[in-house]
């Protein structure tokens, strides 16, 4: 990973490495500079690393494994990049352009040409090729967001945040359909959106990849029903992901952005008491009191609201550390 990062780096790309609890055979996202014609093109690449990749005539070989259709239709391009560590040499190979000329081809390997090496001079090579697709995706994001299959959505959201990066409306299209992702998916986009909202305890800030004017326009769809507070929240185990670096924070983060926020809550708190979610209904309210300059007044709101509420012994220890006059966190 450390010498293909450098080589694009090195050649003013940006180079964004995938969190490797993210198997969708996609290691890193790489933006092309806008010169050379490739006009900011985005490529993720299947990276790996190690002489057991090489056969014994020297060519480089790339595995298939379980990820055929997933290369294949992917809405970003896939290329391979296999670092030799004794030759120290980087091939490449471009994954979605063969599979889709072989759609029959589901497992095996897939060989570097011999003449796709990554040095000094072939930088262009590689721009080139992918600069042969569009740089603006098909439909496939939208139809793979929507999907069925809970990999397919996942790898399409990681997609998204990649293409963002020049293009705003690819997060904004997850942000819209939030409602359509079932709850893993609801999750990922969570901690990707907070990227966004200032989260200051996650890894990947916003400034490692997102540009200010991108985060502006996201920022300002942050503007959440009562309907989808309550599906986030649903997402999220209303007990153990409530902490510093968590993602209950990354959603308390969405919610921040939001000046609106408070004026859904009861709303939203009706319908979690409905569903029987009542921990949900409590966090929620916990949340809410970490945004107001006034949180006896809105405890004691939520009190009066929902005698569901008014029982809760977690709420009423609450409501007896506010006028002791604590601090309140809407982590305790």
């Amino acid at each position: 990973m450390r010498e293909c990062a450098a080589y694009f780096e090195d050649r003013d790309c940006v180079f964004q490495e995938i969190g490797q609890q993210n198997d969708f055979g996609k290691d890193a996202y790489v933006d092309l500079p806008l010169d050379g014609g490739t006009e900011g093109h985005c490529v993720a690449l299947q990276i790996k690393s190690g002489t057991s990749y090489r056969r014994h005539d020297g060519e480089l070989f790339l595995p298939i494994d379980q990820h055929a259709t997933t290369w294949r239709e992917s809405t970003v391009p896939v290329f391979g990049v296999i670092f030799d560590p004794e030759l120290r040499r980087l091939g490449w190979v471009d994954l979605t352009g063969y599979l889709r000329q072989y759609p029959q081809v589901m497992s095996g390997r897939v060989l570097v040409p011999a003449n796709q090496i990554l040095n000094e001079t072939s930088f262009d090579s590689f721009c080139l090729a992918v600069g042969r697709y569009s740089q603006v995706p098909s439909q496939t994001l939208g139809l793979n967001l929507l999907s069925d299959d809970p990999a397919r959505q996942a790898e399409a959201l990681v997609d998204a945040w990649a293409l963002s990066r020049r293009d705003a409306r690819y997060l904004l299209l997850c942000r819209r359909v939030i409602l359509e992702l079932p709850q893993e998916s609801t999750r990922r986009l969570i901690w990707r959106l907070s990227h966004v909202a200032g989260n200051p305890d996650i890894l990947h800030t916003a400034e490692t990849w997102l540009p200010a004017p991108i985060q502006a326009r996201l920022r300002e769809s942050f503007r959440w029903s009562s309907a989808e507070i309550v599906h986030a929240l649903l997402s999220i185990d209303p007990h153990e992901e409530w902490g510093r670096g968590t993602l209950g924070q990354c959603l308390d983060m969405l919610f921040a952005a939001d000046e609106g926020f408070l004026d859904q809550v009861p709303a939203a708190t009706k319908t979690l008491l409905a569903l029987g979610e009542i921990e949900a209904a409590e966090r929620l309210t916990a949340v809410a009191l970490g945004h107001t300059d006034d949180p006896q007044s809105l405890l004691n709101a939520q009190f009066d609201r929902f005698s569901a509420l008014s029982k809760s012994r977690w709420l009423l220890d609450l409501r007896t550390f506010l006028r002791e006059g604590n601090e309140f966190s809407p982590y305790l």
